[in-house]
């Protein structure tokens, strides 16, 4: 004999806290069924903790959280309202099985969506490129924004800037002098601060001279980021002080590619430019120096309050746990203002600022650029709600017999509406299952379009906050497109009965169709314009007239030893035997110099005086050029007025400049400049003797900038990069150029040869992939509000079978049926357009920041995008509209 074993009697805190739980409902329902709800709920406590433990018990309080937000609410409107408690208990849910109901609704989603195919097929399709678009796009915005920097407390970081507003300067390099001083007067923010700067070294001893990239560092650097090396030590303070032995840290990628990761390279020399540097620790792997992966790390070994006013390094401090970044940037504006009392010649009208390290090494350009793609795919993903929608809709009135049933068989609206729900969840988990795979590929066809020059400390991979933001979007798509639609067939479930199964669509149904149609044509031209303006923008920055001539130009860098050569003069007469060999070389039709290309990342500028114009004390800012003679022809420049650089133009003759035309607009207006006379606060004034055509020089997206060209032989630089103009493919002459300077210096490498060309592909890679991927939702748009605008259309013809087979029997003419249809078609198709036009003007102002050469309300976009989608929807509803005046009457009436 068996006996069933009774569940234990439940505690009593269980207990009570449910009588607390009570207080959802209204009194007089407490006062009739409070105690038996509070025995039942016991024994189903009990039971369910029998069964599943710890799960149970849980699943036991969300169905009485539930029935209590839910039922206890429905009771307080009702007994608000006079209706009484109309419950009973034995209607109560908590002693249901909630997961035995799920796991019903999900098999019974499954076989009906079963039933029809094509349209869950079409929709999970659907959802999964919205939801695969979304998901890689916010793989890249959490790259930019949300993932932590690969240092511990990375957040912590920040980069200290210098700054000149009476000058117009922002964001500019800091002088080791300065960011001591922040390191010493500001210690209340900062735990620490560290100065740094990028540089190359001729790396001498191979077979051939080799350039590596490294970074000057001071000796607290990877104290600051908290990384030590893995193998060995970092660098100690005496390390860095004038006159120490030269040490070096290696990289890993460089400690593999050069001593293929044998340990035993503690202790052994490298001979960079020249001297002899120790090699003492190896970095991690996976460790990033602020934007790159240097070969090397070398400490500057200088008194770093020695040299004030020399604005080339940078600067990173990390906060202390309880300072803000408003805090922080409290107390260098501190110390900025001590400095400038202090050390008036260095320091006066300088300030400096803080900046999360992060959203320096982004750039405010492609933050903002992520965050309005984020904003484009959101809506990609809404108009593919209503595509969904409108098919759930289709289906829900396909369904119209058998919900009726089963309203008819006591099934309650929101017994239905939790169905359909279900149904809905069914498709956004495969949709969200499919996007996930989409976004995969997505990401990493959009990592690989990357411009070359992104930080490598930021890390666009897919990681578990994408997969946790795809299936939250998942989730809210399927509440997006599903609740409505099973609103919808749930209300009509009892109408649908009485009808006799001719309920039709009825005019709630026509409306809510026509709703979706105006909302899909607005998003449509919302998305079409954003799209055609970024594309617009693009292509403009890709033909924009540079000035100079990009096809058979080449570049390259060089770099002198510091060893070898002490400083820029003892460079120059090196300098002029490579000049003289390169343009030696056949093929070469002319070479000159300058410290950087257009697009090779120049930042240089000086300050000018006016002779005999008290305004211009203050300094006038430009950019500047230092360039040997050749340079404007080589480059494919023009001359306005005046003559270029000469030969002649050298360190004991008079100091001459060229300018651009935009510097005598600016300087000089209404006035012939050559002639005139600028000084640059020392030596004698420099007299302009040419005006060259402006042309772009620091990137595609900035406009021109005030420029003078000074005489390299004047005015000595180290850097310094070699244009070469060649008769065919610039590509083909790099190891004639290559032997050509090592016939001069056997160990000086190059540091980089590359078409001009490449520059500029370079220069428009982040421009073309953000306007590519708008371009490619733009599409997406269209397509999706044209099937939506035809399903629509197309459903609402259906509907109304029977009224167009009265109109036809009673002598209607065709032609007067297809224009009936087109007509409200275009009429809700037009709402749309008008609230599109609204919307893409405000969507537009937020791209003005990222838009170049284009106006946030450009007319031609927007006249091209609402003719564009007048057509489509045109199209749209004139195929049902041609369906509809071929009905046969006979048919249709017989249907009916």
């Amino acid at each position: 004999m068996t006996f069933e074993k009774r569940p234990a009697e439940p505690d009593r805190r269980s207990i009570e806290l449910y009588r607390r739980l009570l207080k959802a409902w209204p009194s007089p329902f407490r006062e009739r069924y409070g105690a038996d709800m509070c025995e039942t709920f016991g024994r189903h406590l009990e039971r369910e903790r029998a069964r599943r433990g710890r799960w149970g018990v849980a699943f036991a309080w969300a169905s009485a959280v539930r029935d209590a937000a839910v039922d206890g609410g429905r009771q307080r409107l009702r007994h608000a309202f006079g209706r009484g408690d109309g419950q009973r208990i034995n209607e109560m849910r908590m002693g249901g099985d909630v997961v035995g109901d799920f796991v019903a609704d999900v098999r019974y989603a499954l076989r009906a969506l079963g039933r029809r195919p094509l349209m869950a097929i079409a929709s999970i399709l659907t959802l999964a490129l919205g939801i695969g678009a979304n998901a890689a796009v916010f793989s890249i915005v959490n790259g930019l924004l949300l993932r932590p920097l690969p240092y511990p407390d990375g957040d912590r970081l920040v980069k200290i800037d210098a700054q000149h507003l009476e000058r117009g300067w922002t964001g500019t390099d800091m002088s080791v002098a300065d960011a001591w001083e922040v390191r010493a007067r500001a210690d209340e923010a900062f735990e620490d601060v560290f100065a740094f700067d990028q540089a190359t070294f001729n790396l001498t001893g191979g077979d051939q001279p080799e350039v590596v990239f490294g970074a000057w560092v001071t000796w607290n650097a990877f104290s600051v980021l908290k990384t030590a090396p893995v193998i060995g030590r970092g660098f100690r303070e005496e390390d860095d002080r004038e006159g120490a032995p030269l040490v070096t840290v290696l990289g890993d990628e460089f400690w593999e590619r050069r001593f293929a990761r044998d340990p035993a390279v503690l202790g052994s020399t490298l001979m960079l430019d020249g001297e002899v540097a120790t090699v003492i620790g190896i970095m991690p792997p996976e460790f990033t120096f602020n934007q790159d992966r240097p070969d090397l790390y070398v400490p500057g070994r200088m008194d770093p309050l020695a040299v004030r006013g020399a604005h080339g390094d940078e600067a990173i401090g990390r906060l202390r746990p309880s300072v803000t970044e408003a805090e922080a940037d409290r107390a260098v504006l501190d110390v900025a203002r001590q400095l400038q009392a202090e050390f008036p010649d260095s320091n006066d009208g300088w300030t400096m600022d803080v900046v999360p390290l992060k959203r320096d090494m982004a750039g405010d350009v492609a933050l903002q650029a992520s965050i309005v793609l984020m904003v484009i795919v959101g809506f990609v993903l809404l108009m593919a709600c209503v595509n969904v929608a409108n098919l759930l809709l289709a289906h829900a009135n396909a369904r119209r017999a058998e919900l009726a049933v089963r309203a008819a068989l006591g099934a309650g609206r929101g017994r239905i509406v939790r169905q359909l729900l279900t149904e809905s969840g069914v498709l956004a988990f495969f949709g969200g299952a499919a996007g996930i795979l989409l976004a995969i590929w997505g990401n990493r066809l959009i990592v690989a379009a990357l411009p070359t020059n992104t930080p490598a400390s930021l890390d666009f991979s897919l990681d578990r906050t994408v997969v946790a933001f795809a299936l939250l979007v998942s989730a809210a798509s399927a509440v997006v497109f599903g609740l409505a639609p099973a609103l919808r067939a749930a209300r009509s479930g009892a109408t649908e009965l009485r009808s006799g199964g001719r309920g039709g669509m009825g005019r709630g149904r026509a409306r809510f169709g026509s709703s979706l149609i105006v909302l899909q044509t607005a998003l449509a031209v919302m998305l079409l314009v954003a799209g055609g303006m970024m594309v617009k923008s693009v292509v403009g920055m890709t033909r924009q007239d540079f000035g100079w001539e990009a096809e058979g130009l080449l570049v390259m860098t060089l770099t002198p030893s510091l060893n070898k050569y002490e400083d820029a003069e003892a460079f120059a007469p090196l300098h002029e035997q490579l000049l003289e060999r390169i343009r030696a070389v056949p093929g070469v039709e002319s070479a000159a110099a300058i410290q950087a290309v257009p697009l090779g990342g120049s930042n240089w500028g000086r300050t000018f005086t006016i002779p005999g114009v008290p305004e211009s004390e203050a300094g006038y800012p430009t950019r500047v050029g230092h360039i040997s003679d050749s340079y404007f022809a080589t480059m494919g420049l023009q001359l306005r007025s005046g003559r270029a650089i000469q030969q002649s133009d050298r360190s004991d003759a008079p100091a001459v400049v060229v300018v651009n035309e935009t510097f005598v607009r600016r300087y000089f207006p209404g006035e012939d400049a050559v002639g005139k006379r600028i000084h640059w606060g020392e030596g004698e004034p420099a007299e302009i003797v040419g005006v060259v055509q402006d042309h772009l020089e620091r990137s595609v997206d900035r406009g021109i900038e005030a420029s003078a060209f000074i005489p390299v032989t004047q005015n000595p630089v180290r850097r310094r990069q070699i244009a070469v103009r060649t008769a065919g493919d610039p590509s083909s002459f790099a190891d004639a150029l290559k032997q050509a300077i090592w016939e001069v210096d056997a160990d000086q490498p190059v540091v980089s040869i590359l078409p001009m060309s490449t520059l500029v592909d370079r220069a428009v890679a982040g421009w073309s992939l953000l306007g590519g991927m708008m371009g490619i939702f733009a599409l997406i748009s269209l397509v999706l509000g044209a099937v939506g605008i035809y399903g629509v259309t197309a459903y609402a013809v259906g509907q109304r079978t029977n009224e167009i087979g009265i109109r036809m029997a009673m002598g209607a003419d065709s032609g007067v049926v297809r224009g009936m249809v087109v007509r409200q078609g275009m009429s809700r198709a037009l709402i749309g357009v008008v609230a599109g036009v609204v919307l893409a003007a405000l969507l537009g102002q937020a791209m003005a920041g990222i838009l170049v050469g284009v106006s946030p309300r450009d007319p031609w976009t927007f006249a091209i995008v609402v003719l564009t989608i007048v057509g489509v929807t045109s199209l749209g509803s004139y195929i049902p509209a041609m369906r509809a005046s071929r009905v046969d009457p006979v048919r249709a009436l017989s249907a009916s």
